[in-house]
Formats: C-alpha cells, sequence, structure tokens
C-alpha cells in the first residue's frame, strides 16, 4: 500500500472511532438529561419548589411543584446548576439540587 492509500485509511479509520465513540459514550450528564424524568428532592414535605421565569432566584415565580412530584422534564440547555424544566402545564427553570433522575 503507498503511502496516500496508508494516510486515507488511517484518517477513515480515525473518523470512524470518533464517530463511535461520539454516538456511544456521551460526554456530559446534560447529552442524557433530555431521554430522563426526575422527581423533586430536598423539599420540606410542608413547603412547595418554585417554577421560576429565568434561571436564578431573581426570575418571577411562574409556577411551583410539590415536594413528591415526579415527571419533571428537562426541555433545553442548563445554565450552570439551572435547567429548564416542564412539569404538567408549567414549563420554566428550577435548581438542579432539587432534582433526582428516576430510574
Amino acid at each position: 500500500m503507498d503511502r496516500r492509500n496508508l494516510l486515507k485509511t488511517a484518517g477513515f479509520a480515525t473518523a470512524a472511532v470518533a464517530l463511535l465513540f461520539a454516538v456511544a459514550l456521551p460526554t456530559t450528564a446534560r447529552a442524557c438529561a433530555f431521554c430522563d424524568t426526575y422527581r423533586v428532592v430536598n423539599v420540606a414535605n410542608w413547603d412547595m419548589l418554585n417554577i421560576r421565569s429565568g434561571p436564578s432566584t431573581r426570575h418571577r415565580i411562574v409556577g411551583a411543584m410539590p415536594p413528591d412530584a415526579e415527571g419533571v422534564t428537562i426541555i433545553g440547555e442548563c445554565e450552570g446548576k439551572w435547567c429548564p424544566v416542564a412539569y404538567r402545564d408549567r414549563s420554566g427553570w428550577v435548581n438542579t439540587n432539587f432534582l433526582q433522575p428516576v430510574n
């Protein structure tokens, strides 16, 4: 095999391995965040988890979830510890300290 064909073959093999890893092994937890559902945690049983209009406590409250809520989904890119979520008929932002994946 001449040098040019060898380089072509090596380049193809490298690209194939990179593609395999990109598809088979997500590099961050967020890569799978869109396929999971979550439940509310770390909220007192007498309290509610606020859903906010943006990714901080400075944003207005647009809804709330009970401390035993399940079926929460992340619907977009997170910003730090804050993620956009949907729960029943509400959507907004919550801090991920209060979410746990449901297995």
